[in-house]
């Protein structure tokens, strides 16, 4: 069975989408607890900025060296006094501190701009100090076809049906471009006294580059064995490329690997370390 999915719902999506997530069950994004050669401690900045998001949300925290005794278990050491700061070049706005770790400030009176390039400085009262810049991509990319089909796989010498999701959009024209695309999956299900939804994540990362493919219509295909469907939602993000080489680079990472040497993740923050990145975000929603 073969269906061509009529797009019903096609928005700029307005909920805030930040670096560990949106929601509980739904994460766009990943973080690392890292671990620095050499003994000296750093300050670490993670944190990713959307002209859709409603809040700005940073993490500041102190590096894990890897010399010395190590304890992988020991939470993140955030850094809750901190000064940081947020500029685009004309003006200012100072982040505040929450309990849950993270630094927040409010796009009301402070917009976040496609084109516009902004740095975040954060300095600790021990002396620790970490600067960063990203430019928030101009392009937003369009989905030009959703395609669901049901087809036969085999796995393991295990044959079974799966659904098939086959996403085409176009690439923005004339410019280096980055792409991430996530989906969740909608289930209804009848418990025998009323018709529940529920959303599941695909978890699998798609990340992508439009080198070698410029200004072309970019496909993806992804499976999953929820069934049946009700609906889908897809984001599609249009990424700086901070936010693709870190992503990219934390895929490729596995210290718990003995026989493989870690592959070191990318951080664009002087006189420290992490990341932060820009991106553009579209939701698509169908229900059938």
């Amino acid at each position: 069975m073969k269906e061509l999915i009529k797009i019903l719902s096609f928005c700029a999506l307005t909920a805030s989408v930040q670096l560990i997530g949106c929601s509980d069950f739904y994460k766009l994004n990943n973080e690392v607890d890292l671990e620095i050669p050499g003994s000296e401690i750093r300050m670490v900045i993670n944190g990713f900025i959307s002209p859709s998001d409603s809040t700005i949300r940073i993490e500041v925290s102190r590096s894990k060296p890897v010399i010395g005794q190590q304890d992988r278990n020991r939470p993140i050491d955030y850094i809750p006094d901190a000064l940081v700061t947020l500029s685009d070049g004309e003006s200012e706005i100072t982040l505040t501190y929450n309990e849950d770790g993270y630094y927040f400030g409010d796009t009301t009176n402070f917009k976040i701009e496609a084109g516009k390039t902004y740095t975040i400085d954060a300095i600790a009262p021990d002396g620790l100090s970490a600067t960063a810049s990203c430019t928030v991509p101009t392009g937003i990319a369009t989905v030009r076809e959703v395609i669901v089909d049901t087809i036969t796989q085999t796995r393991d010498f295990n044959t079974e049906e799966v659904i098939e999701i086959n996403v085409k959009w176009q690439d923005v024209l004339n410019q280096p471009n980055f792409y991430r695309i996530q989906a969740e999956l909608k289930i209804e299900f009848d418990n025998g006294y009323q018709t529940e939804i529920f959303y599941f994540p695909v978890d699998e990362l798609f990340i992508y580059s439009d080198r070698s493919r410029e200004n072309e219509v970019i496909t993806v295909r992804g499976t999953t064995f929820l069934q049946p469907l009700s609906g889908l939602v897809l984001y599609l993000l249009t990424t700086d490329e901070n936010y693709y080489e870190y992503h990219r680079t934390l895929s490729l990472h596995n210290p718990d690997n003995p026989f493989v040497e870690p592959s070191p993740i990318f951080s664009n923050v002087e006189n420290g370390f992490g990341v932060f990145g820009a991106y553009q975000i579209t939701m698509l929603e169908i229900d059938y």
